[in-house]
């Protein structure tokens, strides 16, 4: 008895699927955003400041610097509620 190529092909395909797993099956990552500016009491950007947010369940805590804008981002953080745990010269929130 031959064997025809397509009624090898499932079988192919499942063996493919099988020793690659990440290709047959992707798994999307969830993350948070928190994104900002610091301004001065004027309204006037600030620069260069030094900013902290906080996961308030785990107390992770990551630093950034905001750009010529006075704008700051923290990207792919883990889900959760984040507070600003202040710098110098700025008050918490």
């Amino acid at each position: 008895m031959r064997l025809s190529p397509l009624s090898l092909a499932g079988p192919a395909c499942l063996i493919l699927a099988l020793a690659f797993p990440s290709i047959a099956t992707p798994q999307a990552t969830i993350t948070a955003k928190v994104v900002g500016a610091v301004m001065d009491p004027s309204g006037a950007a600030v620069p260069g400041a030094n900013v902290t947010v906080r996961n308030t369940a785990t107390n992770l805590t990551r630093t950034s610097e905001t750009n010529e804008t006075g704008s700051y981002e923290f990207s792919f953080l883990p889900l959760g509620q984040y507070t600003h745990c202040g710098s110098p010269g700025l008050p918490k929130s």
